[in-house]
C-alpha cells in the first residue's frame, strides 16, 4: 500500500474512533482552501472560486494620453464601461503626455494599465524592466503634415532645380536628411530649418521618435513646439490662438480624425512620406522597432510609405489575467466606436485593422474555464492538499509517539547491558545476593509494574498496541517497536536464564528460590518451557562439584 494512502487510512481510522475528532480536520480543510485560492490567484485567477465574491473589488488605473488622441478616447471608453459600481472591477482613466510616459507610469505603479508604442526602444525605456506587454491592438503610423505652398516657397529659394512637377522627389524624409548629403536632402533640411515643428507633447512616443529624425536638422528650441496632435493640427490650419506651425509630427493610429479633417478642409496640407532606408537607419542607430508601412486605404491619395509600430496594451505584473481579458473584451466590443472618425467618412477604425478582437476571442475561449470545471479542479486540488497535510501531520505525530516508546525500550536495553558488564567474573564467583537482587529487578511480582525490565517491555507493548488501534501509530512504526521489544525481551530472557543457572550451581541453599524465580519467569513469558525444563534439570543435578 502506498505510504500516502496508508497514512490516509490511518487518519480515517483515528477520526472514526471518536466522532469529535473529525473536528480536527476542519482547520486543515480551511487551510487547504486558503492555500488553493492564494496559489491560483497568483498563477491563474481564472481558476479562483472566490474571486470577485469576497472582499472589495480592485481598483485599477488606465494611463491614456494627451487630449484629442486615440489613447484618450480608448481610455474614456474603458472608464465608461468599468465606472459602474456593479462591474467586476473599477477602472479610472488618467490623461498623460503619451506612450513614453505611460510606460514609465506602469513601471512605477501597481494595478495599472496603459497604451504604449512598440517603437520605443528598450534601451531608452526603463519600463521594460517591469512591464508586461499584453497584446498589440493596432498599427500606429508616423504622420508628417506640412503645407505644400510653404514647402514650394522654401524649395524655390534653396533649390534652383526644383519644380512643382518634381516636388514628390523632395517630399520624402530620407536617410540623407540625417547626413545632409544629396540635393533633395539639403533642400528638405532647409525647409525644416525655416519651419516651426510640432513634435508632440513631452512624454509621448511621437516626441521621442521626432527627436531621432531631427537630431541634425539644426532647429532652435523656439522652432520646436510640444503640444498635442489636435492642437498642432489646429495651429497648422491657423485656427488656434497660439503660434502657427508649419510641420506636424504625430505617431497615431490611422485614419486619424484630425488628419482626415485637415486634409479634407485644406488641400494645401499634405502628408510627407518616409523612405524605408531611413527607418532601417533609425532602428540600427537607436534600437527602436519601427516597421515599414503605408497609408493605403487610410486617407485619400495616401499611397505613400511611412514608419509604424504596434500600439500595445501594457500592464503592471500584478494585474490578473481576468482583468486583462475584461479590458480586451471591452476593446473588442467598442472597436468601431471608441475612436472618433467622424471626419474620415467610411474609413475603418484603427482598432479593426489587426482584427485583434477575433484573436482575443479565440485566446479567451481556449483559456475559458466553466464553473463545473472550476469546481472540479478546486475540489480535487483542495482534497489533494488536505490529504497531503493530514498525512504529513499524522506521520509526524506517529513519529513522535514512536520515538517516545523507543526511548523507554532503549533505557531498559542500556540498563540490561550495564548489568551484564558488571558481572564479568568467572561463573559462580558473583555474590548470590547480588544475583537475586538483579533477578528481582528483572522479574516483578506484579506484571503491571513497569519499574522492572519485564514490566517496562510489557507496558511498551500495551501502549504501542493501543496507539496503533487508536490510529496514533503507523504500521511501520508498530512493526519496528515489536522487533525492538522482542530484542529487549530476548536480552531479559538470556540474563534470567544465566542468573538462574549460576544460582543453582553455586549452592543448594539457592536452588529452591531459583526454581521459584524460574516458575515466575515462565508465567511472565520470560522463559520458554524448554528453558524452564533445563532449569529444573539443573536443580535436580545439584550444585557443581569443585574441581580436584
Amino acid at each position: 500500500m502506498p505510504p500516502l494512502f496508508s497514512s490516509l487510512v490511518a487518519v480515517v481510522r483515528f477520526c472514526s474512533a471518536r466522532w469529535w475528532r473529525w473536528v480536527v480536520v476542519l482547520p486543515f480543510f480551511l487551510g487547504a482552501c486558503t492555500l488553493y485560492e492564494v496559489v491560483v490567484n497568483y498563477l491563474d485567477d481564472s481558476l479562483s472560486v472566490l474571486s470577485g465574491v469576497l472582499g472589495p473589488r480592485s481598483h485599477y488605473t488606465f494611463y491614456s494620453g494627451s487630449p484629442g488622441g486615440a489613447y484618450v478616447q480608448i481610455g474614456a471608453a474603458l472608464e465608461k464601461k468599468y465606472e459602474d459600481q456593479e462591474g467586476d472591477f473599477l477602472l479610472t482613466a488618467v490623461e498623460t503626455g503619451g506612450g513614453f510616459e505611460n510606460a514609465v507610469q506602469v513601471r512605477n505603479h501597481d494595478k495599472s494599465l496603459a497604451l504604449t508604442k512598440e517603437s520605443i526602444p528598450p534601451s531608452q525605456d526603463p519600463a521594460e524592466q517591469r512591464m508586461v506587454r499584453v497584446a498589440p491592438l493596432y498599427m500606429e503610423r508616423l504622420h508628417v503634415l506640412y503645407r505644400r505652398s510653404k514647402f514650394e516657397e522654401s524649395m524655390k529659394r534653396n533649390c534652383p532645380g526644383f519644380t512643382a512637377a518634381s516636388g514628390n522627389a523632395y517630399e520624402r524624409l530620407g536617410i540623407d536628411v540625417s547626413t545632409s548629403n544629396g540635393e533633395s536632402a539639403q533642400c528638405l533640411a532647409s525647409f525644416f530649418s525655416e519651419s516651426r515643428v510640432a513634435t508632440g507633447p513631452v512624454g509621448s512616443g511621437t516626441n521621442v521618435f521626432a527627436s531621432y529624425l531631427l537630431t541634425t536638422a539644426a532647429l532652435s528650441p523656439k522652432q520646436i513646439i510640444n503640444t498635442s496632435s489636435s492642437d498642432a493640427v489646429e495651429r497648422l490650419l491657423g485656427d488656434s490662438p497660439g503660434d502657427e506651425v508649419d510641420i506636424v509630427f504625430t505617431m497615431a493610429g490611422a485614419p486619424l480624425n484630425g488628419v482626415c479633417w485637415a486634409l479634407d478642409r485644406d488641400k494645401d496640407i499634405r502628408l510627407m512620406g518616409v523612405q524605408p532606408s531611413l527607418i532601417a537607419e533609425v532602428n540600427s542607430r537607436y534600437g527602436s522597432k519601427l516597421r515599414i508601412v503605408d497609408f493605403h486605404d487610410k486617407y485619400d491619395g495616401g499611397d505613400i510609405n511611412t514608419a509604424g509600430g504596434y500600439a500595445y496594451l501594457v500592464a503592471s505584473p500584478d494585474v490578473p489575467r481576468s482583468v486583462l481579458d475584461g479590458v480586451l473584451s471591452t476593446l473588442a466590443e467598442v472597436a468601431d466606436t471608441a475612436i472618433d472618425l467622424a471626419a474620415c467618412k467610411s474609413k475603418k477604425s484603427p482598432l479593426a485593422e489587426l482584427d485583434f478582437s477575433h484573436t482575443h476571442a479565440r485566446d479567451v475561449a481556449a483559456r475559458s474555464v466553466t464553473w463545473t470545471r472550476k469546481i472540479v479542479i478546486c475540489f480535487s486540488s483542495v482534497m489533494a492538499l488536505l490529504v497531503f497535510a493530514l498525512s504529513a501531520t499524522w506521520t509526524l505525530w506517529s513519529t513522535i509517539n514512536y520515538e517516545r516508546l523507543v526511548t523507554r525500550l532503549e533505557k531498559q536495553r542500556i540498563r540490561l547491558l550495564g548489568g551484564m558488564k558488571q558481572r564479568t567474573s568467572p561463573l559462580g564467583s558473583d555474590d548470590p545476593q547480588v544475583e537475586l537482587a538483579h533477578l528481582e529487578s528483572l522479574l516483578p511480582n506484579d506484571p503491571a509494574n513497569d519499574s522492572s525490565a519485564v514490566g517496562a517491555v510489557h507496558a511498551v507493548r500495551l501502549d504501542a498496541r493501543r496507539a496503533f488501534v487508536d490510529g496514533r501509530l503507523a504500521a511501520a512504526h508498530m512493526e519496528s517497536l515489536v522487533r525492538l521489544a522482542n530484542d529487549v525481551g530476548a536480552l531479559v530472557s538470556a540474563q534470567t536464564a544465566g542468573i538462574l543457572a549460576r544460582l543453582i550451581r553455586s549452592d543448594d541453599g539457592y536452588r529452591t528460590r531459583a526454581l521459584q524465580y524460574g516458575e515466575r519467569a515462565l508465567s511472565l513469558g520470560v522463559l520458554t518451557p524448554d528453558s524452564f525444563a533445563r532449569v529444573v534439570t539443573l536443580t535436580k543435578e545439584g550444585p557443581a562439584k569443585p574441581s580436584q
